[in-house]
């Protein structure tokens, strides 16, 4: 009996410090994502259970690459939208939804008096205007904002140990 309580602490400890590690990993990786501020911009926050939606925006831009990355060959600093998704959460049916808007959609823009593409909005007035411009042409609240540029993609990449491409023959 002592032998089975002694084998299962010591396997109770190996596990609580592996989760403690994989934890702090986790952490780590979570405090050094780039943070854009947004207060008074996104909607207020839902109550636990009801849904929510995410902004996805993926941006054209070369910002946080070595200035020897070959990205930045040709590309000028200003943000251009290539992605624009909306993700929606129901916890209480499981389910996720993803809308994707066509970067050329033409929608009024907010401010201008003007219609022009969708993707000018974040060109224009960064972030709190393209969401501006979304909650005001399609009435969808976005409650969390997320934005991946080429750096931030690279990381992602990185974090699942790249994406293998097999090439069945020998390439130039």
């Amino acid at each position: 009996g002592q032998r089975l309580a002694l084998a299962f602490g010591c396997l109770s400890t190996l596990g609580l410090l592996a989760s403690a590690t994989g934890l702090t990993y986790v952490l780590r990786k979570y405090e050094r994502l780039p943070r854009v501020e947004l207060s008074g911009v996104l909607d207020e926050e839902v109550e636990t259970g009801e849904p929510e939606n995410y902004l996805i925006v993926g941006v054209d831009n070369a910002a946080g690459l070595p200035g020897s990355d070959p990205v930045h060959i040709g590309r000028d600093p200003t943000l251009h939208s290539d992605t624009i998704m909306i993700l929606r959460t129901d916890p209480a049916s499981r389910r996720a939804a993803l809308l994707s808007l066509p970067r050329d959609l033409f929608v009024p823009i907010p401010g201008t008096g003007t219609s022009r593409r969708i993707n000018i909005a974040i060109e224009q007035g960064g972030a709190p205007l393209l969401i501006r411009t979304i909650g005001e042409n399609f009435g969808i609240p976005i409650h969390h904002y997320v934005q991946v540029n080429f750096a931030a993609f690279r990381g992602l990449v990185d974090a699942i140990d790249g994406v293998p491409i097999y090439v069945p023959r020998p390439a130039r």
